[in-house]
């Protein structure tokens, strides 16, 4: 094996351990995921994507509530 390859091997393994470390404690003072601007657009010729109804879906469940309610109750998604 080419010592560059081998050198890029290495460095990219390193990425992925840093990344899965369970010792370093990751932010948990912010939701891991936002809905923050959500646009849609509507056009004739492009067709939608099937998960564009995720992000409206996360909107209703802070307006009603939900994701407060979930967030008292079950510490499940802590870390």
């Amino acid at each position: 094996m080419k010592r560059t390859l081998r050198d890029r091997l290495r460095a990219r393994k390193r990425q992925i351990l840093r990344r899965l470390d369970k010792t370093k404690p990751c932010d948990s003072s912010k939701p891991m995921f936002s809905a923050g601007n959500i646009q849609y657009e509507i056009s004739d010729r492009v067709r939608g994507i099937a998960y564009g109804g995720i992000g409206a879906f996360l909107l209703l469940a802070r307006r009603i509530g939900l994701v407060d309610a979930i967030n008292r109750r079950l510490p499940i998604l802590k870390i």
